[in-house]
């Protein structure tokens, strides 16, 4: 890209995006979450669920890179019932869990979010015979939500690599790319 394209990009970025974006320094900047992130049970008034606020600032070092490409790879949404964004998910096999588990130790470290993961299983064999099951794992904020909607786009046919990825120094854009591809390379 030559510069004034390279600009126009940039500021082109942050309009649609004006709450979370990229800057030149690889941060993710201005997350903020401003209602109660706690979720009450009425009938007992206990405390369901705790939503923890993601940090202001969060360096796109070589984790942040691998989980942001994981998500890419196996990630999608969640929503609400008015198909509002309200967490990220990612479903990967099974036999997968370390991924499970370093995905959601990158979320809690460098994102300040909580999240968990389940084992499911379908009820059915598929054609082979065998049993499908997978991990799911859910990271629940609707800010979380919305800046990999505005930054990676809604539905596997719409998710895109944006440019800032793309710009990161390679060590950081090698670590998206094992992430997207989800392994560990030497």
């Amino acid at each position: 890209w030559d510069q004034p394209t390279k600009e126009l990009a940039e500021e082109a970025r942050k309009e649609y995006c004006p709450y979370a974006h990229i800057e030149h320094d690889g941060k993710i900047c201005k997350i903020q979450e401003t209602k109660s992130n706690k979720k009450r049970d009425m009938r007992k008034d206990q405390i369901l669920s705790y939503y923890s606020q993601p940090y202001a600032t969060i360096p796109v070092d070589e984790e942040v890179a691998w989980a942001l490409g994981l998500w890419f790879a196996e990630g999608s949404r969640s929503q609400n019932h008015k198909k509002l964004a309200n967490g990220i998910r990612i479903t990967i096999g099974s036999h997968e869990e370390h991924y499970a588990k370093r995905f959601l130790h990158i979320m809690k470290e460098k994102f300040n979010l909580n999240g968990n993961y389940y084992f499911s299983e379908s009820p059915n064999p598929n054609k082979s015979g065998y049993m499908n099951s997978w991990i799911s794992v859910n990271v629940n904020g609707r800010l979380i939500g919305e800046f990999f909607d505005k930054e990676f786009g809604i539905g596997c046919k719409n998710k895109k690599i944006p440019q800032w990825i793309i710009d990161l120094p390679r060590p950081i854009l090698k670590s998206f790319i094992q992430g997207e591809s989800y392994r560990d390379w030497e």
